[in-house]
């Protein structure tokens, strides 16, 4: 399934008994709640989000106020100069505030073609007040992610 909440995430990570994605899903929490240092939160989430997805980029993107996204944070830095958004994956991830998978479609997409030059990508909205005020991306140059991946990165877009 590729559009997933949060709720039904966290319980698929519980259920295959994802131990150690749970702990640091915990950890992650604890760190949010006991900083107020925005860039610290974010640099720790992607770091973690990275690590654990194996994603080759990935970032976090802020909306304007008509929805539009511009980066913020990167990881590595130099994936920025790569990041180029597909009109077609925002519109339904911002403006439907829902998390999405591509699988085995971005190569075989339609789209403006800007994400082709990946294997796969996972997009998460962070939700305040019903609306998206941000974007975890996560992208991968050769294999697809896996189910899993898609369940942590959800659970953590939740917690930041």
């Amino acid at each position: 399934d590729s559009f997933k909440t949060g709720r039904s995430a966290f319980a698929a990570l519980r259920d295959r008994k994802r131990f150690d994605e749970l702990y640091e899903l915990y950890q992650l929490a604890f760190m949010c709640l006991s900083t107020d240092d925005l860039e610290s939160m974010i640099g720790r989430g992607l770091s973690l989000l990275r690590t654990f997805t194996k994603a080759t980029v990935v970032g976090f993107l802020s909306t304007d106020d008509f929805g539009a996204l511009k980066p913020y944070y990167i990881e590595p830095p130099d994936g920025a100069q790569r990041l180029k958004l597909s009109q077609k994956l925002t519109d339904v991830v911002v403006r439907q505030a829902t998390a999405v998978w591509t699988k085995h479609e971005l190569r075989n997409s339609r789209d403006d073609g800007a994400l082709r030059q990946f294997a796969d990508a996972i997009c998460i909205p962070l939700i305040e007040d019903k609306r998206a005020y941000g974007v975890i991306h996560l992208y991968r140059d050769t294999e697809q992610f896996q189910t899993p991946h898609f369940d942590f990165a959800i659970s953590a877009g939740n917690i930041m």
